[in-house]
């Protein structure tokens, strides 16, 4: 049960029924025109009309300026009357169902090309200019206009972003802020500027409303940067301007610092909580955030009174009926948040529309059209052929409609390459996929035979089949080498990351994608010297918030980088380079392959003999990742 987060609480003047907080998740749409899509508001009402809802629902970021030009994935906005009465009708939608609901108002990405000080944005390499005091001073007078708007919208609470190395935050990080003004140098000078916008906010809107704020207290990014002692005292000053205090940490310039990927711990961000609210002593609420999906920890920071409220972003968003699925006991039905990260990648898809996706989640703004599942108007015998998560994604979509299901596996364990990703040793949260998997298709009565090889004798003994669904998903790429190779030994990735390979002292690692920078940091752990070669960039398109993992972690140990440096030949002496244009032979025992996988379909051509209807789903169709071969799985179920 989780008793204490059902407790009614109140953060300034408004009552809330129970102590969750949905935090405002983006989905990063196109919003020329300054308004929220109708898909984003029905995401935020689906959630609002479960059983058991978030008590404060927080819209997505919203701007205080004028919308950027057709063509710029800008976030909506609220910055004058007619955007104002737009927002108001997303708000009541919302507000029908018995929540609260709050909105953010500056802070973000509020002033683009301006900041603290002169400097270069790493990430972009674009120039940002220091702003000038009076600068300074109309940003604040335009968060006071733009306060009063929402409110007048019908936001019951505001909440200033102040926190990730986003606009506001580099004035509290000395990493950004090297001013010798009023604004610049000591903690207090540092936040001066949030004060004053908290201050002219409350002016505008009145003490009724609650101001609330998310507020760095630790970069995460050492000496460098804002580090919890300067956090504590910032939050201690800003604390009499609001109604409650969300302590983040982490800075957007270090990517990895900012997303709670599968190395961060549950409540990896709760020590930071507990010493802002120390610190504060009760002069405002304290919110808790980071990686609190887990049910029994999200009561424990409740109860053991760790914070006041608890902020849940992406189990609400993984799982819109975590609240009703916790309450009733039934934790294990919970879809979690994996840490995989790949909701921030969207921009790099070229399958669909860009929008902020899940992995396990596809329905994502297709909530009320995904969930309600339609029978199946003619109950077929459907075989399903690979066990990887399309196929299984598939299997229980097709047998919850109604269809008599068959999957079968070659291996002795489901999961296909999933069993690679997932298998490091910090890769846990990775791990809880697979067995939730496997027991919605028990749940689901799908007949699951693994060790069996499905070829021509097996499809024409197997019996009634109506449908077939090929998901055999994709095996390693090698390459032809054409030399002697001697005592060389040559050794996939794939084996290296499952224990599989035997290597030797001195290793070369081809390709610089996750398959190969995880092979080149777990080989370099246990002492080999290694080294990488990609003929573009290592990392190159990987999510940089796994990827700067990785590359810190090839730093730390001494793994040699050789990034632009087409192979040109691999013989019993190693692996040679074209390294600044010149041949470089890299001495090696041992070359591990991490160059990409390719589709298996050889089926297709006894399927088609046999005359039997079939579909391709994940990697054996087209080559992708797991968020394509689950969404692959959960479509392709739900057309058949």
């Amino acid at each position: 049960m989780i008793e204490n987060l059902l407790k009614p609480g109140k953060i300034g003047k408004l009552e809330l029924h129970n102590r969750i907080i949905y935090s405002a998740m983006s989905f990063d749409l196109n919003h020329h025109n300054g308004f929220l899509q109708e898909c984003e508001i029905e995401s935020l009402v689906y959630r609002a009309k479960q059983e058991y809802a978030p008590a404060l629902i927080n819209f997505p970021a919203m701007g205080t300026t004028p919308p950027e030009p057709i063509g710029a994935n800008d976030m909506a906005t609220i910055f004058d009357e007619q955007s104002m009465l737009m927002a108001a009708k997303a708000v009541e939608r919302v507000k029908k169902y018995g929540a609260k609901v709050m909105v953010q108002c500056g802070g973000g990405y509020a002033n683009p090309g301006l900041g603290p000080s002169n400097r270069e944005q790493t990430n972009t390499g674009k120039a940002i200019k220091a702003m000038s005091i009076e600068q300074i001073e109309a940003y604040v007078e335009s968060v006071a206009k733009t306060a009063k708007l929402r409110v007048e919208a019908g936001f019951d609470a505001l909440e200033v972003h102040a926190c990730t190395g986003k606009f506001l935050s580099t004035f509290l990080s000395p990493y950004t802020n090297r001013r010798e003004d009023k604004y610049g140098g000591s903690a207090y000078n540092r936040a001066r500027i949030v004060i004053e916008i908290l201050q002219s906010m409350r002016k505008a809107v009145g003490e009724d409303i609650p101001i609330v704020i998310r507020l760095s207290v630790d970069d995460l990014i050492g000496e460098q940067g804002l580090n919890i002692d300067d956090g504590k005292l910032i939050a201690e000053y800003i604390a009499p301007y609001v109604d409650a205090i969300q302590p983040s940490v982490g800075f957007n310039e270090f990517k990895w610092t900012i997303s709670p990927a599968y190395f961060y711990k549950p409540g990896y961000v709760l020590p930071y909580t507990q010493a802002v609210k120390e610190q504060i002593k009760g002069e405002a609420k304290v919110i808790a955030m980071g990686k609190l999906g887990e049910p029994a920890l999200a009561e424990e920071v409740i109860a053991q009174d760790k914070a006041d409220f608890v902020c849940l972003g992406r189990p609400l968003f993984v799982d819109p009926e975590w609240i009703t699925k916790a309450v009733k006991g039934e934790s294990k039905k919970i879809i979690k948040c994996i840490g995989c990260v790949n909701c921030f990648i969207e921009s790099r898809r070229e399958i669909f529309p860009p929008q902020r996706s899940c992995t396990v989640n596809p329905a994502n703004l297709r909530e009320e059209e995904f969930y309600k599942l339609s029978p199946a108007p003619v109950k077929k015998d459907i075989l399903v052929i690979g066990g990887g998560l399309a196929g299984m994604e598939a299997a229980i979509t097709l047998a919850q409609r109604g269809h008599n299901v068959t999957l079968c596996e070659k291996n002795a364990q489901l999961g296909g390459q999933w069993l690679v990703a997932s298998h490091g040793a910090d890769k846990g949260e990775y791990r809880t996929l697979i067995p939730f998997k496997e027991n919605q298709l028990k749940e689901n009565g799908v007949k699951v035979k693994l060790n069996t090889t499905v070829d021509e004798e097996y499809l024409k003994n197997f019996g009634k089949i109506d449908q077939v669904v090929l998901a055999t998903g994709a095996i390693p790429r090698t390459l032809d080498f054409g030399y002697d190779l001697g005592a060389l030994k040559i050794v996939q990735g794939n084996d290296v990351l499952m224990d599989k390979a035997e290597v030797g002292e001195k290793v070369v690692v081809i390709g610089g994608r996750f398959i190969g920078m995880e092979a080149a940091v777990k080989l370099a752990k246990k002492g080999k010297r290694v080294s990488i070669v990609d003929m573009d960039e290592i990392g190159k398109n990987a999510n940089p918030r796994i990827g700067g993992v990785y590359r810190n972690e090839m730093v730390k140990y001494d793994v040699y980088m050789y990034p632009s440096c087409p192979v040109r030949r691999i013989d019993k002496h190693g692996v040679e380079i074209t390294h600044m244009h010149l041949p470089l032979l890299l001495e090696a025992d041992t070359v591990v392959l991490a160059i990409g996988t390719k589709p298996v379909d050889e089926l297709k051509a006894i399927l088609e003999k046999l005359a039997l209807r079939y579909c391709q789903i994940g990697d054996c169709k087209r080559i992708g990742d797991a968020l394509l071969a689950i969404r692959d799985g959960a479509e392709i179920g739900r057309l058949l």
